[in-house]
């Protein structure tokens, strides 16, 4: 390697800097970890259009699928496999406000939207719509929406207390509803299947705000014991699948006074305050793959409950708008995922992990880590080459540059030798220790520089490594002095 092939290299692969190098690498990673994992807060998906949206469905035969109203006549679409904005189909009015939606459980594709204009049904996934239900009056507004599991009795509830039901899939409706008080707003629909049982939410009612009907809506009765005078009911859940350990109930009510939970399908009602803050409940929803899951919306805030609502955690921070409709999906790839209406449509988790996989945040980060340890030691490895090539650059350099004074350095070596060499004729070995007579006690040594008198046998037996008399004993034990006198 020369000076010269070491510079010719360009400046990038000289300097090879790690911190640069290692930033390079964590950049992607972290992107790539944001994708993945499934924290922060929530984000909005649309409508983009200015829509308001009030009310959210998820759709039962098709895994992550949901839909959601607007005021400008547009039902909109989205799945939780995809992080894209929600799309709309077309055919109901413009400025119809959609208010309710109700997937049919058993044909997929089958969807009924309760607008002020009227029932609309779409059989391809909200795509196109169509006027359907005849017996409605024109300005009513269906705000409730429900159905038996198979389809045998579909009720609507309308304003000013009205109640409609229909035994054909929807095509025709009767109205229904005595014992309701005239003047309240139905806006909640249930169906108790272990009960046989409608149950019926109202609000701006001056009496009991939850009635209940086991003749498919000819008839109500109050059902509201245990719930505060005046109390407005938003939203009604049933969790049939809660864990026979846990003695939470199966029935929950949204209420203007907080969540309301009964035992006995409701003709007693308790309030759950364990984990979840004062104020008002305006949503409930539950998660169809998770039985014993359920999410409440209390203000501008959402909690969700594993274990059939005996504990509560907030779902996600984020969320500055009261939240009027919420729904829970799990997709075919993605984990769960839950919907607020807030205005817009905001979602939770806020994106799924690259490649359709939900892949957990700790994997994601050791796999950051494991990939951060292996560049350092590529860097590492690669700057000790760098640092090799550099000490060869520079010992190249010195050598040449110094090539001169080594060799002076090598000549003035030569000449000090010389210079130390005896004349010829004299021995070029050291003299012999001694080789002059030295008398002890004399003024005359007799004795050079660097020589000293030659040791007799005598003096050998005698002294000691340190020159003094070796002691009779020690001397006969170590084999010196006079032998032993043998016997």
């Amino acid at each position: 390697m020369t000076y010269a092939r070491v510079f010719r290299r360009p400046l990038w692969r000289r300097l090879r800097l790690a911190p640069l190098a290692t930033l390079a690498l964590l950049v992607p990673l972290l992107l790539l970890a944001g994708c993945g994992t499934q924290v922060g807060s929530w984000r909005l998906i649309g409508p983009t259009d200015g829509a308001h949206v009030y009310t959210l469905a998820a759709d039962p035969t098709v895994a992550g699928l949901i839909y959601a109203g607007g005021d400008n006549g547009a039902v909109y679409r989205g799945l939780a496999d995809q992080t894209g904005n929600v799309a709309s189909g077309e055919g109901i009015p413009s400025g119809a406000a959609v208010a309710s939606l109700l997937p049919d459980p058993a044909r997929a594709g089958v969807v009924l939207a309760g607008t002020s204009a009227g029932i609309y049904r779409t059989d391809d996934y909200g795509d196109t719509w169509s006027r359907y239900g005849a017996g409605l009056p024109a300005q009513a507004t269906a705000l409730a929406l429900a159905a038996t599991p198979d389809d045998a009795t579909l009720l609507a509830g309308a304003d000013h207390g009205a109640v409609y039901r229909s035994a054909d899939d929807g095509a025709h409706w009767t109205r229904v509803g005595a014992g309701l008080p005239s003047q309240a707003t139905p806006v909640t629909l249930a169906w108790d299947a272990p009960a046989n049982l409608w149950l019926l939410g109202l609000n701006d009612a001056t009496g009991p705000a939850l009635y209940a009907s086991a003749d498919d809506g000819q008839s109500w009765t109050p059902h509201a014991t245990g719930l505060p005078s005046g109390a407005q009911v938003n939203a009604l859940a049933l969790v049939s699948g809660a864990p026979s350990s846990t003695p939470s109930p199966a029935l929950f009510a949204a209420t203007s006074s907080g969540l309301f939970t009964s035992a006995d399908s409701g003709q007693s009602w308790s309030h759950i305050g364990g984990g979840l803050p004062a104020g008002s409940a305006l949503a409930l929803t539950t998660l169809r793959q998770q039985p014993t899951w359920l999410y409440v919306a209390i203000d501008s805030g959402v909690y969700r409950s594993t274990d059939g609502g005996a504990r509560w955690q907030v779902v996600a921070p984020g969320l500055t708008t009261n939240v009027q409709g919420l729904v829970a999906t799990q997709g075919k790839t993605s984990g769960p995922v839950v919907y607020a209406a807030v205005g817009q449509v905001a979602r939770y988790p806020t994106g799924i992990p690259s490649g359709g996989t939900n892949v957990p945040s700790w994997v994601v980060f050791g796999f950051i880590l494991v990939i951060l340890v292996g560049g350092g030691y590529v860097i590492s490895r690669r700057s000790r080459r760098f640092g090799y090539a550099m000490g060869a650059m520079r010992n190249e350099a010195n050598t040449g540059r110094a090539a001169d004074e080594a060799e002076r350095w090598r000549r003035e070596r030569r000449e000090h030798n010389e210079r130390q060499r005896p004349p010829a004729g004299v021995a070029s070995g050291p003299t012999p220790r001694g080789s002059e007579s030295r008398r002890v006690g004399g003024d005359e040594r007799g004795e050079q520089r660097g020589q000293g008198r030659v040791l007799t046998p005598s003096d050998l037996t005698s002294r000691g490594n340190t020159g003094a008399p070796a002691n009779p004993t020690k001397a006969a034990q170590n084999g010196h002095g006079k032998p032993k006198q043998r016997k």
